[in-house]
């Protein structure tokens, strides 16, 4: 459903991203890596500039990638990203939304990484059916993405201050439909997935989630 809003923001994304939270959001994105199955086929859904792939290849070895992302701009970053890795890397680099997961396709693993905060409710139901449709049994889902942080202390209303901005910002130059952080938890509690690790950063504004599907 997000079109190719990112193109603006690709080149500046990793900078941007790094400036306001630190190392923070890559370490959650790192942090169930090593929970992945070898020969396992992946699935990656908004991985924008692709700075994870090296990561994820020095971590475990996959059979096949799907590498899914709405901005022309950040999958050509991305397939940048392992022109100098060694043996070939089995990605496939697919220009596209959820809509573009061909019907037969099945994965052990799928990956959205602060991916499921750029929607709507409405549009999240519709989004992660299809994901999880696409996820086989026993599989694992990694998620890490922004949550709500509750309270009403110095570091509350700093995050939720600095969630206000972001989405503004974002609503502007990216054109997401999402307003405000969507309980993306709430949503995917409906599944038959279970929680198997999870971990907190950046004053607990950043949640690295392990799901697997029963």
């Amino acid at each position: 459903m997000i079109k190719s809003g990112f193109d603006l923001v690709a080149p500046y994304y990793d900078f941007l991203a790094g400036l306001v939270f630190g190392r923070a959001i890559k370490k959650a994105q790192l942090t169930h890596l090593e929970n992945i199955p070898h020969n396992a086929r992946i699935l990656i859904i908004g991985g924008g500039t692709g700075w994870l792939l090296p990561e994820l290849f020095a971590r475990t070895t996959p059979s096949r990638i799907v590498y899914l992302e709405a901005s022309a701009s950040m999958l050509h970053l991305a397939k940048g990203k392992i022109n100098n890795l060694t043996p070939a890397i089995p990605v496939e680099f697919r220009l596209g939304t959820e809509e573009n997961i061909h019907p037969a396709e099945e994965f052990e693993v799928v990956i959205s990484f602060f991916f499921l905060d750029l929607f709507r409710p409405s549009e999240l139901e519709i989004i992660t059916s299809i994901l999880y449709s696409s996820l086989r049994p026993n599989g694992y889902w990694l998620i890490a993405d922004f949550v709500e942080t509750p309270g009403s202390g110095l570091r509350q209303i700093w995050t939720k201050l600095l969630t206000r901005t972001m989405y503004r910002f974002f609503r502007v130059v990216s054109s997401i439909s999402a307003t405000t952080l969507p309980d993306w938890q709430k949503i995917l509690g409906r599944y038959h997935l279970v929680p198997q690790k999870s971990a907190y950063f950046y004053l607990n504004l950043i949640k690295a989630v392990l799901y697997q599907k029963k």
